[in-house]
């Protein structure tokens, strides 16, 4: 998995994570819990990124975007 961040306009900051495999589940996992995403909808994310090959979700709290795409 390559990790990215990236500063955007608003002070706002994109946060990529690229090449996400199962194996990396302990750090995607890790990354979603410091934006205060639920257990529950860390694993249907986590669900998602294998399945469908991307997730996306922003964090107006923390001013985070998050991009994950599988391989």
């Amino acid at each position: 998995m390559r990790t990215r961040l990236y500063p955007m306009s608003d002070r706002r900051c994109l946060l990529a994570l690229r090449d996400v495999t199962d194996m990396d589940v302990d750090e995607v996992e890790a990354w979603f819990e410091a934006i205060d995403m639920s257990p529950k909808e860390r694993q249907e994310a986590f669900r998602q990124i294998l399945s469908e090959g991307r997730f996306i979700v922003c964090n107006i709290e923390h001013r985070l975007e998050v991009y994950c795409h599988s391989r």
